[in-house]
């Protein structure tokens, strides 16, 4: 018996989130917000853990995108950006991120610079490959400030 917080820009999904729950009768255990990054969270809620399957297709920072291209690519970085720089406010003391992403096809060189320019240190924790027109490398990473 967990405590979930959910989040995401996208107003549709935060309404589906919350019918989901109700079908699943879990919404006394789920929390959903609706905002950009972590925006939409009050900033007195903290974390033991927050996840967030990163959008990590790269392209450029002027690049307009939908809704839905925001499920898979985020121009120039800024939301990863904004999640690290921000996230360390919601997390409960030796609180972590756990981070989803693939170094196949993400800038894998950018993605940790702005980790470490916010002071999170990732490693792999488990990584696994999907099977698409070629097989893609998919991680889980773990964060943790100030190490």
């Amino acid at each position: 018996k967990i405590n979930v917080v959910a989040t995401d820009i996208n107003p549709d999904a935060t309404y589906n989130t919350q019918i989901n729950s109700q079908r699943l009768q879990i919404e006394d255990r789920l929390r959903v917000f609706n905002g950009n990054v972590l925006e939409g969270i009050p900033d007195d809620y903290l974390f033991d853990y927050i996840f967030w399957a990163l959008p990590f297709g790269f392209v450029p920072a002027d690049q307009e995108l939908s809704y839905e291209g925001m499920q898979v690519f985020d121009s120039g970085y800024k939301a990863i950006k904004q999640f690290f720089e921000t996230a360390q406010a919601h997390l409960k003391p030796k609180g972590k991120l756990l981070v989803g992403y693939s170094s196949d096809l993400g800038n894998n060189m950018l993605l940790h610079e702005l980790a470490k320019h916010a002071g999170l240190k990732l490693k792999v924790l488990k990584k696994t490959y999907l099977k698409e027109e070629k097989k893609l490398r998919f991680e889980l990473m773990i964060g943790e400030y100030g190490s």
